[in-house]
C-alpha cells in the first residue's frame, strides 16, 4: 500500500515540477520534497488500495499526455 500512495503522490507532486525544473533552471537546486515524512503524516497504511491505484494512474496518464505535448522539447 505505501508503495502505491508513494508512486501517486510522486506523480502528483514532483514529476512533473522535477522535469520542468530541470528543463528551466537546472543550475538552480530543487526544493526537497519529505517522502519519507509523507508515509506517517499522509497516514499511507490506512488509504484504500483500489482508490489511491486508480488515482495513480490517472496521474500517471496525465503525466503521459503532457509529456507527449512536449514532443519538440530539447
Amino acid at each position: 500500500m505505501e508503495i502505491v500512495c508513494h508512486l501517486y503522490d510522486e506523480e502528483r507532486e514532483d514529476f512533473i515540477s522535477r522535469i520542468k525544473h530541470i528543463s528551466d533552471n537546472p543550475s538552480q537546486v530543487m526544493i526537497p520534497i519529505n517522502l519519507e515524512g509523507w508515509v506517517l503524516e499522509r497516514e499511507y497504511a490506512s488509504e484504500n488500495y483500489e482508490q489511491k491505484l486508480e488515482q495513480f494512474l490517472s496521474e500517471r496518464q496525465i503525466s503521459i499526455n503532457w509529456l507527449n505535448s512536449k514532443g519538440d522539447a530539447n
